[in-house]
């Protein structure tokens, strides 16, 4: 043991004294045995060796030079106890398997890893300042490394290590045996090297929901055509319906006011700013006249002259609020208008802080909801969303035909390098024509509860959408990058039906001729690029892919011979615990656990046994530490 590095000067005599008095003792009272019992001080026997306090503690102190061990609640969530343990007892199996194959490493083979500047803890090698070319500092190794912070003795220490040394050939024999088919190398390639990427645009419904006002005439029908589902989706919302406070069904117009001028801007600019004031004022006041006396929808006005643009995209339509106490978070001045209007009733042009409005409320509710006016609201936005999923179908229908027909490519239609094609309309526009203007929303297109009927009381017929303005969403071109064939596409996730397609498809003509429904939207797509495994490629890169397979399933075989190995000596009594001990360890006393954090299974031996501390990385890795340097 560092024979040269600690004795010298030690007289000879005062040791060969003391071997005569420990001869004596021995042949007097007995060698020490080997099988000695676990004890009190104990926590196991594992295969004729003693696993005992002091190796638990060096185990631990040990395990600290590798992972950043957690502490407390989060030590107990993780198993820090329950891993050291298993980390000794791993060991331990396999130093004795190694024994039984014929295998054998001494003390000096761990005296020489030391002295070459490395040490084993869970089949890592870990490395001592003077690993390289420094000099071997023992006394540092002594009495800073064992003795403060390890605490362990050399000879125990070197014991240690050579048990780590001889488990590793067990693993490495282990390893060496494990072989990997060459189908299963090829189709490895095949997977890395079988790559495509896609650009593609979505069409999201809810998008296209958002420009839909549902008929009276559209709600009655879809009631009496799914009168089971509607009554599902009431059971199922009907809590949003009860206990409410005093709600009005919101509708604005909203016109910005000029911000005045300071009191000593010259006379030009302050004209100016009267004549923009008269401007917005006038606006405001065509909105109103447009729908109170010409009779259009309030909706049709709003996507048109309405300058708030969440609201303007969907017809002006703010939804359920309340005007009083919390107030709307609309200007105080909409919410005083509000109060004083009766369903379907508009207001005269309002002057608020900022800008000027134009109000209705389209329906009044407090408490709990009537069932059938609940399910009116329910079976609307029903009808909206199912017109929305036809509208945005429909628009990825013509995409798609003018991607294959129309010899249009993904950045004529929907880029910023061929702006003189026009912006792409609601559904597709696709060059001019075909939007959203032009598609029927549902017949009687004018009519709207309480506003916008003529003379004699019939719908007042306007376009859903003003011609001269564009509420349609906001279609882009992504791109996947290069993914792998049976990979979830980036961004899109799985879609073994688009991936097939894409792979099917002549690069001469990259289109792939079908519209996909994903969770996000119906798809468009082309393939970018594409990219195929060969024999040629294959040559240079089988030895690190064979490499890589067989450590990979080298790492599963290890780990279920160790756990076979483990849990046989237990069956064969070779592996045995002090329960007591072991439970008290197990039980964290002096770590808080909070009363509604469920109760952590108990501990069993080799549970955890060739995981190589699975759970300790997992701690490190969710709170954002790796594995420790040398």
């Amino acid at each position: 043991m560092f024979g040269s590095e600690r004795g010298k000067g030690g007289d000879i005599v005062v040791w060969l004294i003391l071997g005569v008095l420990a001869l004596a003792f021995g042949l007097t009272f007995g060698l020490p045995s080997d099988q000695l019992s676990v004890g009190e001080s104990g926590y196991a026997r594992v295969f004729g060796q003693n696993v005992t306090k002091e190796d638990f503690a060096y185990q631990q102190r040990a395990l600290g030079t590798v992972f950043p061990l957690p502490e407390g609640e989060q030590g107990r969530t993780f198993g820090v106890r329950e891993e050291v343990l298993e980390a000794i007892v791993e060991r331990l199996v396999l130093a004795s398997t190694g024994e039984e194959l014929g295998l054998m490493t001494e003390t000096r083979d761990a005296e020489e890893m030391t002295r070459d500047g490395f040490y084993i803890i869970l089949d890592l090698d870990r490395g001592f300042p003077w690993a390289g070319e420094a000099k071997f500092d023992y006394e540092w190794f002594k009495n800073d490394f064992l003795r403060g912070y390890l605490v362990v003795s050399e000879p125990r220490y070197l014991e240690i290590q050579r048990q780590e040394l001889l488990a590793r050939q067990t693993r490495d024999l282990i390893a060496a045996s494990v072989v990997v088919p060459e189908a299963e190398v090829w189709a490895e390639f095949e997977k890395r090297n079988n790559q495509l990427s896609l650009r593609y645009v979505r069409f999201p419904p809810n998008d296209y929901a958002e420009l839909v006002d549902p008929t009276a005439a559209e709600v009655d029908g879809w009631m009496m055509e799914h009168p089971d589902e509607l009554t599902e989706m009431y059971e199922r919302e009907a809590a949003r319906f009860l206990k409410l406070p005093a709600e009005v069904d919101l509708r604005i117009i909203e016109v910005a006011k000029p911000m005045q001028p300071p009191a000593d801007a010259g006379e030009e600019v302050q004209a100016m700013w009267e004549a923009n004031v008269a401007a917005a004022k006038a606006k405001a006041e065509l909105a109103r006249t447009r729908i109170v006396d010409n009779g259009e929808r309030f909706s049709t006005v709003a996507r048109e002259l309405s300058e708030a643009i969440d609201t303007a995209r969907i017809g002006g339509r703010y939804g359920w609020t309340q005007v009083t106490d919390t107030g709307s978070g609309l200007d105080r001045a909409v919410d005083k208008a509000a109060q004083a209007l009766e369903d379907g009733q508009v207001s005269e042009v309002i002057e608020g802080e900022s800008a000027l409005f134009v109000v209705m409320v389209a329906g009044h509710r407090e408490g709990d909801v009537p069932e059938d006016q609940a399910k009116r609201e329910l079976a609307e936005d029903a009808v909206r969303s199912a017109r929305g999923r036809e509208l945005a179908k429909q628009a990825a229908d013509e995409a798609l035909l003018a991607l294959r027909e129309g010899g249009k490519d993904l950045d004529d239609l929907f880029g910023a390098k061929t702006p003189e094609l026009g912006k792409p309309g609601a559904l597709g526009g696709l060059g001019g024509g075909g939007g959203l203007e032009d598609a029927p929303l549902g017949e009687g297109a004018g009519e709207e509860e309480g506003a916008g009927e003529g003379e004699e009381g019939a719908p007042a017929e306007a376009p859903a959408v003003a011609k001269n303005v564009d509420f349609s969403p906001k279609i882009e071109i992504k791109e996947t990058g290069l993914f792998q064939f049976g990979e979830a596409i980036p961004d899109i996730g799985a879609n073994p039906g688009l991936t097939l397609a894409a792979w099917e498809v002549n690069m001469d003509e990259p289109v792939i001729d079908e519209v996909f429904n994903t969770p996000a939207g119906y798809l468009v797509a082309v393939v970018d690029e594409r990219s195929q495994a060969d024999r040629e490629r294959y040559a240079e890169e089988r030895a690190e892919i064979y490499d890589r397979l067989t450590r990979t399933r080298a790492i599963g075989v290890l780990s279920a011979f160790t756990k076979h190995r483990c849990y046989l000596g237990k069956a064969t009594v070779d592996i045995r615990t002090n329960d007591r001990a072991v439970d008290q360890l197990m039980a964290y006393e002096g770590v808080e656990w909070p009363e509604e954090n469920a109760p952590l299974p108990p501990y069993e031996m080799c549970a955890r046994v060739g995981d190589g501390g699975g759970m300790l990385r997992l701690a490190g890795a969710l709170r954002g530490q790796g594995m420790r340097s040398p």
